[in-house]
Parts: C-alpha cells; structure tokens; sequence
C-alpha cells in the first residue's frame, strides 16, 4: 500500500507504519499526523510497503 493509501485507510486510534521500519509509527490521533509527511525521506514517500495497524482495535473487537 502507498503512503497516500495508509494515510487515508488509517483509522483514528490506528497508525500507519512501514513493513521493513515497523518501530518508526506516525499515529493518526496525533495533531501533526499530516504535518510529519513532507519531513519524510523520500525512500519513504514513495515506499509501497505502508500498512495500517489498529491495536485498540484488535484488543476490543466486537467479534466474539
């Protein structure tokens, strides 16, 4: 997925990260969510190993 894809699949309690820097995490809820991406390297920016992750949300699925 590209940044732009992650960024706009991201829920709000999630964060986007890449696959191969999973500790470097940009937080949706943070109030600089958008303003961090011009900063990035762009390696980065045109990277398509983007995902969204969503903890809150697998630690209280309203599955079963």
């Amino acid at each position: 997925m590209t940044l732009a894809q992650a960024m706009d699949y991201c829920l709000v309690r999630g964060y986007i990260a890449r696959k191969s820097k999973p500790s470097v995490k940009f937080w949706k809820n943070s109030w600089d969510f958008r303003d961090k991406i011009p900063k990035l390297l762009d390696e980065d920016k045109r990277a398509d190993d983007w995902h969204t992750y969503d903890p809150e949300g697998d630690e209280t699925s309203i599955v079963g």
